[in-house]
């Protein structure tokens, strides 16, 4: 007798098959002739074939044209770069997360390195989590080709952004693409504020005041308040030379010298006087900063004493369920 869990894997490989035959299809049609009226002269899928294959499967999907072009790319991609891949996932024995870890690591690697890589971890992908697939492959991908990795690394550090839009009733979007360590510290420090704003909010009477994502947002926006009436930043993890902004107030801000980030105390300070002159919070909350130390539980203590020299890193957060509306398309999002 079948148990729901069989039933549920069952139905796993079969959309696995169904993806892999989706893609042997679309495949096929970039190759018809019709849909090739400008051939590339290296072989590859030029970006006007591209384009007429997603027009047509547009149509059939009831898809955007970015989504279509999307599909036809990673399609023609997997059938004709990664054939071990592509055969794994319409066998049902890799599913279509694990298929795009694959891609997602090994496109752009050397192709002779990339297959021996391949090779060397389909078999056991079902066994793996994405994270341990992904893993097992960088760590491969540092032995066999360490020199490609490290260019790799630098040219997505060419690609990071950040972008700011509007979202409609007052709101915006921010998106970011970071260093990983850069979003880590950005992690925690959103983190730990949050648990402090949760702390202020039961302690006033209502511990249910904010969601645990609102909380994260308050605490993003007074990053940047901070570095508005401060009027600079600090050092950056990379060493980066902390930088003045100019506030539109009369005096000079001053410049952080300290390196030793490990025992700093960042101010995070939303300051709401620009509009009322007052000079008072725009939630009524006193200032906090970040503790680091071991003793802090990584969460923001309040501070008695206000600081006048906090350090910011603007950035910007994904967000659930809609894209932003940035005039430029970010880079594509490891899966």
């Amino acid at each position: 007798m079948w148990s729901w869990g069989e039933v549920a894997a069952g139905c796993q490989r079969l959309m696995s098959w169904a993806r892999g035959v989706q893609a042997a299809a679309v495949a096929e049609l970039s190759r018809r002739p019709s849909m090739r009226p400008e051939p590339s002269w290296r072989g590859a899928v030029s970006s006007s074939v591209r384009a007429c294959v997603g027009l047509e499967v547009t149509g059939a999907l009831c898809v955007t044209s970015s989504q279509a072009e999307s599909l036809v790319a990673e399609s023609v991609e997997l059938v004709e770069d990664f054939a071990a891949t592509h055969a794994a996932l319409t066998a049902g024995r890799v599913d279509e997360r694990r298929a795009r870890v694959l891609l997602g690591e090994l496109r752009g690697q050397d192709r002779d390195v990339a297959r021996v890589v391949e090779a060397a971890v389909i078999d056991r992908a079902p066994q793996w989590d994405t994270r341990q697939l992904r893993r097992r492959v960088k760590t491969l991908l540092h032995r066999l080709a360490p020199v490609a990795v490290a260019e790799r690394r630098r040219e997505a550090e060419q690609r990071r952004h950040v972008c700011v839009a509007p979202a409609g009733d007052g709101m915006a979007w921010v998106e970011a693409l970071l260093r990983a360590e850069d979003a880590a510290a950005l992690k925690a420090v959103l983190d730990a504020g949050q648990k402090t704003l949760k702390r202020r909010d039961a302690a006033a009477g209502d511990p249910h005041a904010r969601t645990t994502d609102q909380r994260r947002a308050d605490v993003l926006a007074r990053l940047a308040w901070t570095a508005l009436s401060t009027g600079h930043i600090g050092t950056t993890a990379h060493g980066d030379t902390p930088e003045t902004a100019d506030t539109g107030g009369g005096s000079k801000p001053e410049t952080s010298t300290s390196t030793d980030r490990a025992d700093s105390r960042d101010d995070i300070d939303r300051d709401d006087s620009r509009d009322s002159g007052d000079g008072a919070d725009r939630d009524g909350e006193t200032n906090t900063r970040v503790g680091t130390d071991t003793g802090t539980d990584g969460d923001l203590h309040d501070d008695p004493e206000p600081h006048t020299a906090g350090t910011a890193s603007t950035s910007g957060g994904d967000r659930d369920g809609e894209r932003s509306r940035c005039t430029a398309d970010p880079p594509e999002r490891p899966p």
